[in-house]
């Protein structure tokens, strides 16, 4: 089974919350440590997403 699915969905969501983090952190100065804890839950979230990707892919070729 491939890990496109996987690695994409894991460094969109990796990219776009840091842009977050950074947008957040230039306006107020600081980083709550409820970001850092989002951070990891939606990555997470994103590397299971991506593997159910993964596996609905495999199977839909499958024959």
């Amino acid at each position: 089974m491939n890990k496109t699915g996987r690695v994409l969905t894991f460094f969109l969501v990796l990219c776009f919350n840091s842009l977050y983090i950074i947008y957040y952190y230039l306006r107020d100065g600081y980083v709550s440590w409820m970001e850092y804890i989002g951070l990891t839950i939606m990555l997470t979230l994103a590397w299971f997403f991506g593997k159910q990707y993964d596996k609905a892919k495999y199977f839909s070729e499958k024959v």
